[in-house]
């Protein structure tokens, strides 16, 4: 990022070592958008069509078999999979609203888990299927890091399940399903930005906006009776528990309807989306929505002012510095916090016994947790942590360049996604984010379609 490049720590550091890899790799200019034909992992995908091919067709055969009363839902998914394959900008445009808006529709159960589909699964399936057969994921170079985290977690889940320390072998796959899930959301958004053009934006911003109605709705007349307690939105009916959820991804609508006001073009757009976005996460009372919103308008003002930038490391500082007596008296017996943290350590307590490779995806349900890299640490080892972490920056590295240096929608929206990407990633200190679907799965369809779409001249 052009704003962190220049600054007086990256510029001491640059000075004292300017052979440094961490120095060069930030100031590398971003890679051009182009097609991946030398890719070897794109060709190996390619050339193992009928096999993926097959293997769909075998999981749709064991779904009729096994639970006779889903054909019908079976057979609405590969409707949908099957248009979005024939006409994948369709597919990509309704995309996010499928990601936030279709419920679960259960097919059958195995061992002990309920084997679900959603709308968005079918999509994906099409425009992945579309990509391999028809034609090559654009912008590789984005894709390795990904794919690199998704190889190492399955790896360190192999090697669990073989010795023991993982769950059962379905909550592991199906674990690691939802998160290649989420990372094909990421690819085919990359892929399709360019013919989405102009009309990708309302395809994210008109369900986000949705939801924002929706969640203010809910406050103005509750759709449960009111309980002894303050009332939360996104706790009952269709987004039942998902109020924490739902408030990290009003947070980034908030921070991308701010980013647009700097376009003429989108002004009222983005205003409209920013005052219900932030309206509607009152009402969820979410104090881990708050802090996102937080850490995401905190990003935006450094990229908007950088003489500010000397903040971030003092506020760091400042965290750090904080006496245990404070902590404490935040976290008293019996609430949110000291729960998260009697669990935090209970998940510690097995990490130097299997420091590397972890225990597998899936030892534990992930509400355990409540941090999304004590997770990856405990169940992935340091290896899945390190690939989780270099992908997320690697990704804010292509979504800062893109928003310094980019004109029109592009680089508002870079900034947004990059102002989103921060809010999850600070909300993923005390919750799982990035393997949840309502906030992982718009989330990286933004930051794929920023870095991709090609606005044209007005």
């Amino acid at each position: 990022m052009t704003w962190l490049a220049g600054s007086r720590a990256c510029q001491t550091w640059a000075s004292a070592a300017p052979h440094a890899r961490v120095v060069s790799w930030w100031q590398t200019p971003p890679r051009p958008v182009a097609p991946a034909a030398g890719s070897l992992v794109v060709r190996g995908l390619a050339h193992t069509g009928p096999v993926w091919g097959a293997l769909v067709a075998a999981t749709f055969l064991a779904v009729l078999v096994v639970a006779p009363a889903a054909r019908i839902a079976a057979c609405i998914l590969a409707a949908v999979g099957a248009v979005s394959f024939a006409k994948p900008v369709w597919g990509a445009a309704a995309l996010p609203a499928a990601l936030i808006w279709t419920p679960r529709i259960y097919l059958a159960v195995v061992g002990d888990e309920a084997l679900f589909c959603r709308i968005d699964h079918a999509i994906v399936a099409g425009l992945a299927a579309y990509l391999l057969i028809r034609e090559h994921p654009r912008g590789t170079s984005l894709h390795v890091p990904l794919v690199l985290f998704l190889t190492g977690l399955s790896a360190t889940t192999l090697v669990g399940l073989l010795r023991g320390t993982a769950a059962a072998p379905e909550s592991a796959l199906l674990s690691i399903a939802q998160l290649a899930h989420l990372g094909l959301v990421f690819i085919c958004a990359h892929a399709q930005g360019p013919r989405l053009g102009r009309a990708g934006l309302y395809a994210w911003a008109l369900p986000v906006a949705a939801l924002a109605a929706f969640g203010v709705a809910e406050w103005l007349r509750p759709c449960a009776p009111m309980p002894d307690g303050p009332y939360r939105t996104f706790e009952h009916v269709f987004f039942a528990g998902q109020a924490n959820h739902a408030a990290g991804l009003l947070a980034v609508g908030a921070v991308v309807g701010a980013a647009l006001l700097r376009e003429p073009r989108w002004r009222a757009l983005g205003a409209a989306l920013a005052v219900a976005a932030g309206t509607a996460l009152i009402g969820t009372r979410s104090r881990e929505g708050a802090a996102a919103l937080a850490a995401a308008f905190s990003g935006l003002l450094l990229i908007r002012v950088p003489r500010l930038r000397w903040l971030a490391p003092v506020a760091v500082a400042a965290v750090l510095v904080v006496p245990p007596e404070t902590w404490n008296a935040l976290a008293p017996p019996g609430s949110s916090l000291f729960d998260r943290i009697v669990n935090w350590k209970e998940a510690l307590s097995t990490a130097p016994r299997h420091p590397w490779i972890g225990l597998g995806l899936g030892a534990r349900h992930r509400q355990f947790y409540d941090n999304q890299y004590l997770m990856f640490l405990v169940e992935g080892g340091a290896i899945t942590l390190v690939l989780f972490v270099g992908w997320l920056a690697y990704l804010a590295r292509e979504l800062g360049q893109a928003a310094t240096s980019s004109p029109g929608l592009r680089g508002a929206l870079s900034a947004g996604a990059l102002c989103g990407l921060a809010a999850i990633a600070f909300q993923s200190l005390v919750a799982v984010c990035f393997v949840v679907t309502l906030v992982a799965g718009p989330l990286y369809w933004l930051a794929g379609y920023a870095l991709s779409v090609e606005e044209p001249e007005s």
